[in-house]
């Protein structure tokens, strides 16, 4: 078991990321921590666990904590440089783990590798690999809680489950940050929920012990009702200030006409105006509800949505092999991708379609087929130092840099944000970044890899509607099987012998 008390948690600048959080976490208890980009979840859970972190060192951190002594296995978001050029055997046993048991726990849960892989550097290893690899070390270590910082990043569709069925095994309780809305809802027994309201000034820490989808389900009724009882409240509140005024017009106007000989009206007058004013102190100091506008909630629509009039085949292509450097990947890539289809492109880890896709990028681009591309890797395609508007503007005119910035603001940045560097946003800001510049593309093909891997699963919804509600093509590798189901029309594996179309 594990109790936090008063959870505090407060940058350098004194922006405040966790607020009076408290929470306790019994056997068999899996907590998810959900929160739009930059809120703190992952500096959150290395709070719990003292993990060392350069960000952490610099905010002010205050918890109440029990036991003091609690072990935590924690798994990291991405592997630092050493850990990569480590053989398996050497990362895993790295804490002292007992090597019969690492081979006992590989032969369960790494049955496709040899004894001969586990001296393989963990570079070579798929994400899901990797991430398999780090749990065995941790359960070698036998803590008594786990935190798991994104475990569901580069996972393939058959990992996800593999993960999902090892979380609901375990017996230590569990803390772990996830953007995957499926994941969320398959394996969550209780929410954490970090929010920034008011243009991020005001921090909301949110303990609910039920799973996400019932903890989505009642915010959502919650926030309705809340934003009734406000319109109401607010309503009523300006139509009594509209009478007030009208009376008070009347009072004054009499008080300026009343005749000095009328002294006794004249006394009527002041002291109906002195309960006048009375009623309007009241009137100002009447708390009212506020109304509540999610942090999540996306208002961005597609500029050139018209219909697709065009029928039939938008491209075809094959391809006979694809490889990266010397080592192949696979043979006889056939892909046929109609006007207006939504064509979703699985497959597992290592199967190589982030490289199809960028060689067909470079395909389409020579076909004269008008594209917009959002890659997985953000670095490889974008200028770190571009200010934030003019990644987003379709040009540098002062009209288009305009329309960016009232994109941007439904986005929820700040002016500070817009007028600052690609460098200085989070992983999740630049994905929104990048849908935002799609949203502002005319073009007749979308070609998407893995575009809610870092986006807020709060914001899930919002997506889905967006691109589903979009007239012309688009192309997405995703292993966010909410997003493939709401949005796809049609979905083909990637293998090593080609393409197979999916079912359903």
């Amino acid at each position: 078991m594990l109790t936090i008390q008063h959870c505090l948690i407060k940058t350098d600048l004194n922006r405040v990321l966790v607020n009076d959080l408290s929470f306790s976490a019994n056997s068999h208890d899996r907590i998810a921590i959900i929160g739009e980009e930059g809120n703190g979840k992952s500096t959150l859970l290395k709070a719990i666990g003292s993990i060392p972190d350069a960000f952490l060192d610099q905010c002010t951190v205050s918890m109440q904590r029990w036991p003091s002594h609690c072990f935590f296995g924690y798994l990291k978001q991405n592997l630092a440089p050493d850990d990569l050029v480590m053989s398996a055997q050497a990362f895993v046993l790295m804490d002292g783990g007992d090597e019969r048991e690492f081979a006992r726990l590989a032969a369960i849960h790494l049955s496709n590798l040899t004894v001969l892989d586990m001296d393989r550097p963990m570079r070579t290893f798929s994400g899901g690999e990797k991430v398999k690899l780090q749990l065995i070390r941790l359960m070698l270590a036998h803590p008594d809680v786990y935190l798991l910082d994104e475990p569901t990043n580069d996972l393939d569709l058959e990992t996800l489950d593999w993960l999902e069925t090892w979380m609901m095994n375990q017996r230590e309780p569990i803390l772990f940050v996830s953007h995957d809305v499926y994941f969320l809802k398959q394996v969550s027994t209780q929410v954490i929920h970090l929010e920034q309201r008011k243009r991020k000034q005001e921090a909301h820490s949110t303990y609910a012990g039920i799973p996400f989808a019932e903890y989505m389900h009642e915010r959502s009724q919650m926030i309705l009702k809340t934003n009734q009882v406000a319109r109401k409240e607010h309503a009523d509140h300006h139509e009594r200030l509209q009478r007030w005024q009208q009376l008070y017009q009347k009072v004054d106007h009499a008080q300026a006409t009343v005749s000095r000989s009328n002294a006794h009206g004249g006394q009527l007058l002041k002291k109906h105006m002195r309960h006048l004013k009375a009623q309007k102190r009241q009137l100002d100091q009447k708390t009212l509800t506020s109304k509540i506008e999610p942090e999540e909630a996306l208002k961005l629509n597609f500029d050139f949505n018209h219909p697709e009039r065009r029928k039939g085949i938008l491209f075809e292509k094959t391809l006979d092999s694809l490889s990266i450097g010397n080592h192949l990947l696979g043979n006889n890539y056939h892909l046929q991708i109609h006007y207006g289809e939504k064509l979703g492109l699985i497959g597992a880890n290592g199967v190589g379609k982030s490289v199809y896709l960028e060689q067909l990028c470079e395909w389409v681009g020579s076909q004269g087929i008008s594209f917009a591309f959002m890659p997985q890797d953000y670095f490889k395609r974008l200028d770190i130092h571009q200010q934030v508007v003019d990644f987003v503007a379709s040009s540098s005119n002062k009209q288009d840099r305009e329309h960016a910035r009232d994109i941007l603001g439904s986005l929820k940045l700040t002016v500070q944000e817009m007028e600052g560097t690609l460098f200085e946003c989070s992983l999740g800001m630049i994905a929104k970044l990048y849908l935002a510049r799609c949203a502002l593309s005319d073009v007749s093909l979308l070609i998407l890899d893995e575009p809610t891997r870092n986006l807020s699963p709060l914001s899930l919804d919002a997506i889905i509607d967006l691109f589903r509600s979009y007239q012309k093509t688009v192309l997405v590798v995703s292993h966010d099987r909410e997003f493939l189901n709401g949005v796809c029309t049609r979905k083909v594996e990637m293998t090593a012998d080609g393409f197979q179309e999916l079912a359903g």
